[in-house]
């Protein structure tokens, strides 16, 4: 066998075994409605409650990762990296490029690499927290939904009324 053409060999014979093993593709049957046809679903919206609760949860999630920061900064408080910690959001991602030893006896390169990514993984709980409180602000909820859908129904709509005894106009619909 050549070099270089064992990956050909190879994926050759991947295709070849997605291909047997695979499934052919079945037409629709004529009585199903088509998808293109068919009404829209209404999407399952959430509570009204929904984003208050996110951005309470964001804002708890960013508290928890900050005093994290916070609390490293204040007990090493001689690293080069603390003063920096103290900055929300920013501060772990800054200091990490003080992540060295400095005038410390015992460090090592384990030391030095556990703090990037605890710093790292700080960084981007802040961030997630951030996150949530802004996707709190654009998230729908079913009271956004329902208030358009009030609006929509409080018309009232008039409708033809035939009975034994009367013929008339009927209104119906929603103040």
């Amino acid at each position: 066998m050549k070099a270089g053409s064992f990956p050909v060999a190879v994926g050759s014979a991947l295709a070849a075994f997605a291909l047997l093993f695979s499934q052919p593709a079945r037409a629709q049957s004529a009585d199903l409605p088509s998808p293109l046809l068919a009404p829209a679903i209404e999407p399952d919206l959430p509570s009204p409650a929904a984003p208050t609760n996110l951005a309470l949860t964001g804002v708890a999630v960013t508290g928890v990762w900050y005093g994290g920061a916070l609390g490293s900064s204040l007990i090493w408080s001689n690293a080069p990296w603390s003063g920096v910690m103290k900055i929300p959001f920013a501060g772990p991602w800054i200091s990490l490029k003080d992540i060295e030893c400095g005038n410390e006896p015992d460090c090592t390169t384990l030391l030095v690499v556990t703090r990037a990514v605890l710093m790292s993984i700080d960084g981007l709980g802040q961030a997630a927290g951030v996150a949530f409180v802004l996707e709190s602000v654009f998230m729908p909820s079913s009271a956004r939904a329902k208030t358009k859908e009030k609006s929509a129904r409080s018309s009232l709509r008039p409708f033809p009324l035939v009975t034994a005894d009367v013929v008339g106009v009927g209104l119906a619909g929603e103040l």
